[in-house]
């Protein structure tokens, strides 16, 4: 008699934050051995409730680990949202609970900022040129300052989970030593370290240069030119010719939005600084940048 093969479903997490380069470790992870990993890369599964009612199996489902599969992952960064899914921790706990969790952090006011831009360019206007300030929006969206409440956010983990099992880093450390990082988070997930070379990703452009080049090509002017060029060609010429031009020149401007005001970088950096001294009382590392 055949049996079922078990239910196997993630065993590893990187919770967050949005904003933080999750998907450059996570881009970078997928291609080790030792590593399966969930499409898409945020199922989200344990934050939303209609995902959550669909079951284990169904995430289950999301993964194909292989015989060499020590790690599985699932690379929410909803998980760290606790004021939005305050359910999420105590979900991975019961389903998970040796569950190995791995959170990057970054500047709490340049990730709140970023986390505006990708709200407006990706999710809630997507294709949309900017009409609100960072300052109009977040009175009304409180996601992108919330994200950043690091202690917050690691302390609904610290309820459930054992200190040693939630890997924190750093963002800025995946810019300035990035193997010493990744070795880091390899050794928390207790996998082979990886190499210089295979540090390299996929990633796709910023969200920004994308949205522009397909507003750009979608006009009547530039689609004509699919009958008069090769795709090769094409490319060439809006990458050094057509990028060059006015039109782009005023996209770009419509898709950039108005810096935060000083005044506002201010307030914020009072407001996180209780989180600042938490992180860095609990990483054993001074962030005197992060005060400024």
């Amino acid at each position: 008699m055949q049996t079922k093969d078990p239910v196997q479903y993630a065993n590893s997490f990187i919770i967050g934050a949005a904003k933080s380069a999750t998907t450059t470790i996570f881009s970078i992870l997928k291609n080790h051995p030792q590593v399966s990993f969930c499409q898409p890369k945020e199922p989200c599964f344990f934050a939303i409730d209609q995902e959550y009612e669909k079951g284990l199996e169904h995430y289950s489902s999301l993964f194909k680990p292989t015989k060499t599969s020590k790690v599985i992952l699932d690379g929410s960064t909803a998980y760290s949202r606790c004021t939005v899914f305050p359910n999420a921790a105590q979900r991975i706990y019961e389903a998970v609970p040796e569950a190995k969790l791995i959170y990057l952090m970054r500047h709490p006011v340049d990730r709140a900022f970023a986390h505006y831009k990708h709200r407006w360019l990706v999710e809630l206007h997507r294709g949309q040129p900017f009409t609100e300030t960072f300052e109009e929006f977040v009175k009304h969206d409180k996601m992108c300052i919330d994200d950043s409440l690091y202690k917050l956010q690691a302390e609904a983990y610290l309820k459930y989970f054992a200190q040693e099992q939630l890997l924190f880093c750093f963002t800025e450390d995946l810019q300035k030593t990035p193997l010493d990082l990744v070795t880091r988070v390899c050794d928390h997930l207790q996998i082979g370290n990886i190499t210089p070379s295979e540090l390299k990703t996929n990633e796709n452009s910023k969200v920004r240069d994308r949205i522009i080049k397909n507003k750009i090509r979608s006009s009547s002017w530039v689609k004509s030119l699919r009958y008069l060029t090769t795709p090769e060609l094409r490319e060439w010429l809006y990458d050094n010719i057509i990028s060059k031009t006015s039109i782009v020149k005023k996209a770009e401007q419509s898709f950039t939005p108005v810096p935060m005001k000083t005044e506002t970088r201010r307030e914020l950096i009072e407001y996180y600084s209780e989180t600042v001294a938490w992180v860095e009382q609990i990483t054993q590392r001074k962030l005197p940048h992060w005060y400024k």
